[in-house]
């Protein structure tokens, strides 16, 4: 019991660091992209009740649906997207540590996947910019963790009806 308490207070304490490097603007202040713009101008057009079909935009509506639905609760703002993506960034991290566990890792070292993932350059760039490029990742490892999770079930209830 009390290895347990300690493994889950050092991912606690891990994810918490993870959560404290990935903060938007703590350690990359000037961090911006054209792209970034676009993004939030067609959030802000969705909040402000514009129809999709009025104006063009390329990319899959979801994240800037999204965006729009975080500015109906928390404000019309850049540090609103970004947090946006920051709850993204740091939900991909546990969903890349549930998977290390589902696949025979153990929690130390799902912890230290959680680490080495937060003081990645990249991720840390791009947690950082409202892009959907972290938020689509997130999607990707938890889409992993149900998968497996569910081919595990799956094969459990094929051996029960054999």
């Amino acid at each position: 019991m009390r290895q347990r308490w300690l493994s889950i207070s050092v991912t606690g304490g891990i994810i918490g660091l993870a959560a404290l490097y990935l903060w938007p603007d703590s350690i990359v202040r000037h961090n911006r992209d054209i792209d970034e713009g676009v993004y939030l101008m067609v959030a802000r057009l969705i909040h402000r009740g514009h129809d999709i079909h009025t104006f063009f935009f390329d990319q899959f509506w979801l994240f800037p649906k999204t965006l729009a639905t975080v500015f109906n609760l928390i404000g019309d703002s850049l540090f609103a997207g970004r947090l946006t993506v920051f709850a993204f960034a740091l939900v991909g991290l546990i969903g890349i540590a549930v998977l290390c566990y589902q696949l025979g890792a153990r929690w130390s070292t799902a912890s230290i996947a959680i680490l080495l993932g937060a003081i990645s350059p990249l991720y840390v760039r791009q947690a950082r910019m409202v892009m959907s490029d972290v938020p689509a990742t997130a999607c990707i490892v938890w889409a992993l963790v149900f998968l497996y999770a569910f081919q595990k079930i799956g094969r459990a209830s094929c051996r029960e009806r054999v």
